[in-house]
């Protein structure tokens, strides 16, 4: 029987349900009409709740206090969206309820869970009832009300999942738009998984999850009357900032207002038709250090009309597939007998460790299932007019095979074979979406990929060839020889979409000379490209090829990302590539955290 959790247990439990948001994320993202049918709901709480997770993993806490602390700082800087914001307000006021407290105590949670609903309630300008405000109430109040008479965790927590389940449910019926789609909130259901996932730290088993029917919500999104148009928001620092003064200047602005933090950070949220006004206000009252403002009335319509597949081989950060809309089909890793799919049931890091120890031999990859193909084209085009599935090259992989068999069964999806793979099938996946969104045929845009395919340049170095040859891809002999005398072989990716050897080099400095002159006799100084740096585990070498990148060339954007595990396993541990996609005339910068503009 346990009735209070120590650091260590709390922070296992916190990322169990975090982990499980994420996971469900898409469900949370079709479910998504109200305050505006954007569909982005599971998006952005990913994104908030992703922030717990990277504050959390490899980190040892000695008071529950101070990992909150952290882990609620962090979340107020990385939440998106009004469910990611109320939900920042909520753990924020969560932390600060508990000061000082080394261990947290059902009573404690539970005191702490109504002081932070009832702060989040104060920072919404005008609360709606009947959302995730609601569910979250109804729960805290639950808590507090047998917090006296629950002695174990797994018990109260069985109990509040079962209390949010219900008040979930009243949602269907509580707001015009929610009963018009015949769903639940989407903030609420968050919530649900988010307790869901905390609760699986103790219980093996999860409890079932709200059946809802959404055979209304396309329907409902047809019929939407737009409101304001930018979701906009703010992160400002500054010191003695007037919460209260900068809501009452913006509250006539628009609406779904949310001034949340303190005085020296706040996280500002609303939907407006005048975000540079919102920016202007702002910046009289501290330092803007993020701001965006996304065009709702875009983003309903683009979601709507098309919806995009990748594979979980683009190597994109999840900034991307988030922010642009791709539904990832994830590569399997096998291990042990059994099969993990990268990203959702094995992490990069899990695959890392085994990578790096004397059991990579039992490691190895699958593509997905066709199954995964069918049940995604079942599902994406139910709610798009449209969809384009983008794939790594034939040649490397047989997704792209896989998802031409089962597009035949559905109408209007489109299947594209960069011919690439990592960022640089990631990079054209991001320009093929943007052709789509311009409205270009389909035909055309198979001209333009080609053209691109054959102007760009990817230059991958293999620290050892032996994960190579292990997968089939290279000579046994040849392999063990090349590693034997210290070369690293220098491989790119030829107009066909094979791997194909460029050079070899000796020794890592060696090496990166090497992938240097290439770049260099390779790529026009006078264009503008976009690059994309994959590794394996080299974040020393990254650096100094982006500094190199900085330095030599015109670029729009640098996006850095680990591989993906499936690829780690062939490329080996410090394994590394470039990749050059030419930009063509006017370009916009995508303003990704993870990437680095240039000019």
């Amino acid at each position: 029987m346990k009735n209070e959790l120590k650091p260590e247990e709390l922070k296992n439990g916190l990322m169990s349900g975090a982990i499980n948001v994420i996971k469900n994320r898409e469900r949370l993202n079709r479910i998504n009409v109200f305050p505006v049918p954007d569909g982005d709901t599971g998006s952005n709480l990913a994104q908030t709740f992703r922030s717990v997770i990277q504050t959390l993993k490899n980190r040892e806490y000695d008071s529950a206090y101070s990992l909150l602390q952290e882990v609620s700082r962090n979340m107020l800087k990385s939440a998106r969206g009004n469910s990611g914001v109320i939900f920042s307000q909520f753990f924020y006021s969560f932390s600060r309820a508990l000061k000082g407290k080394r261990t947290v105590s059902i009573a404690d949670f539970s005191k702490s869970m109504k002081l932070s609903i009832k702060k989040t309630y104060e920072a919404i300008e005008k609360p709606v009832e009947g959302t995730v405000l609601t569910v979250i109430r109804e729960v805290s109040e639950e808590a507090v009300r047998i917090s006296e008479r629950v002695n174990d965790f797994k018990e109260f927590l069985d109990h509040l999942q079962k209390v949010a389940k219900k008040s979930l449910e009243r949602t269907r019926e509580s707001l015009p738009q929610l009963k018009k789609a015949r769903v639940v909130d989407a903030g609420g259901l968050g919530f649900l998984y988010f307790l869901q996932g905390l609760s699986m730290y103790f219980q093996n088993e999860p409890l079932d999850v709200v059946d809802m029917t959404e055979n209304s919500v396309e329907e409902f999104r047809e019929s939407y009357e737009t409101g304001y148009r930018y979701c906009t928001e703010v992160l400002l620092r500054g010191s003695n900032m007037d919460l209260k003064g900068i809501k009452e200047r913006l509250k006539d602005l628009g609406d779904s207002l949310l001034v949340v933090g303190d005085e020296s950070l706040l996280h500002i949220h609303i939907h407006t038709d005048e975000p540079e006004k919102v920016f202007e206000i702002l910046s009289g009252y501290g330092e803007i250090e993020m701001r965006k403002a996304d065009d709702m009335h875009k983003q309903v319509k683009e979601k709507h009309d098309f919806a995009f597949l990748v594979d979980s081989g683009m190597d994109l950060t999840p900034y991307y597939y988030e922010e642009y809309n791709f539904r990832v089909i994830p590569f399997q890793v096998i291990y042990g007998g059994r099969s993990y799919r990268e990203g959702v049931d094995i992490t990069r890091e899990d695959v890392m460790k085994i990578l790096t120890s004397e059991r990579w031999r039992d490691l190895k990859t699958s593509q997905p299932a066709f199954s995964d193909y069918l049940d995604a084209y079942k599902e994406l085009t139910k709610r798009a007019k449209k969809v384009y599935a983008i794939h790594i090259s034939s040649n490397f992989s047989g997704t792209y095979a896989s998802s031409v068999t089962a597009s035949k069964k559905f109408e209007n999806v489109t299947v594209f074979d960069t011919k690439l793979f990592s960022i640089a099938a990631g990079l054209m996946a991001l320009r093929i979406r943007d052709m789509v969104i311009k409205g270009s045929p389909d035909d055309v845009i198979k001209r333009e990929i080609e053209r691109i395919r054959r102007e760009s340049f990817a230059v991958i170095v293999l620290d050892t060839m032996k994960n190579l040859v292990h997968g089939g891809r290279a000579g046994k002999l040849r392999g063990k020889l090349v590693d034997l005398l210290g070369f690293k072989v220098i491989i790119t990716i030829d107009e066909d979409g094979y791997l194909k050897k460029l050079t070899q080099a000796f020794g890592a400095d060696g090496a990166m000379r090497k992938v240097f002159k290439l770049l260099k006799d390779r790529l026009d100084h006078n264009r503008v490209y976009d690059f994309g740096i994959a590794h394996v585990n080299t974040p020393e070498r990254v650096k100094r090829i982006r500094e190199f990148i900085e330095s030599n060339f015109r670029y729009r954007d640098i996006i850095v990302n680990y591989t993906t595990p499936a690829i780690a396993v062939y490329g080996g541990p410090g394994a590394y590539g470039v990749f050059a996609v030419p930009v063509e005339g006017e370009f916009t910068r995508r303003q990704s955290p993870f990437s680095r503009r240039g000019n």
